[in-house]
């Protein structure tokens, strides 16, 4: 389980609590890419692949966390491309992947910012 804490509340309170770590609150930026190929990424490590794509392939991205499928399983099978929520750290690098599009597997994905909602709302 993860924490989000300041550095002195982590200091005191990690020797009380074994197991539990602590990081720092940060914003993620995510973004939406359409079109990411089901036949070579709908597989358990296709996600990993995925942000591999997007290091390798566009300068100056580095996503962060587990980029994740949008478009659902069921459709997956069916289609032959789907839609993928990636993050990174600045809304720099998330702009910059909306206005050049990403290249992944040699294509050009389109993207937009991912809006999310709550769930009451």
């Amino acid at each position: 389980m993860v924490l989000s804490v300041s550095k002195s509340l982590q200091a005191n309170l990690m020797h009380l609590m074994p197991g539990y770590t602590a990081q720092k609150d940060v914003t993620w930026h995510k973004i939406v890419a359409h079109g990411i190929p089901t036949s070579i990424f709908n597989h358990p490590e296709g996600m990993e692949l995925v942000k591999d794509e997007i290091r390798t392939f566009n300068k100056g991205l580095t996503p962060l966390g587990q980029p994740y499928w949008i478009t659902s399983a069921e459709n997956r099978l069916k289609q032959t491309a789907g839609s993928v929520a990636i993050a990174f750290a600045t809304p720099k690098e998330a702009s910059a992947a909306v206005r050049n599009r990403l290249y992944i597997a040699g294509i050009s994905i389109q993207c937009e910012k991912h809006y999310t909602t709550r769930p009451t709302a």
